[in-house]
């Protein structure tokens, strides 16, 4: 993610439990990140472990998320929430730019 040059461009960028193990704050780069390379309209997919509290397994940071902190996260950019789905223990998300 740190790789994406501002001078590229994305109709979408599909984000299936890749961004789990950063950080809140790390997110909140990466989403803006994401914000800038996509095109006008253009759609990001997030899926995210559902739950209260963030946790340590395997050697890897995992973030969780609920509907409310995910809404709260995502407020911080200039995303819109297209979609929102809790299904077997993970939130999924649809936002546009």
């Amino acid at each position: 993610m740190r790789g994406l040059k501002d001078r590229e461009r994305f109709i979408g960028i599909w984000a299936l439990d890749t961004l789990l193990y950063l950080d809140r704050l790390d997110l909140y780069y990466v989403l803006n990140k994401f914000y800038q390379v996509l095109v006008e309209k253009g759609l990001l997919y997030l899926s995210f472990r559902f739950g209260e509290e963030d946790y340590f397994k395997e050697g890897r940071w995992n973030t969780c998320f609920t509907e409310k902190e995910l809404i709260d996260l995502v407020g911080f950019t200039d995303f819109d929430i297209l979609e929102m789905s809790n299904k077997d223990d993970y939130i999924n998300v649809i936002l546009k730019k």
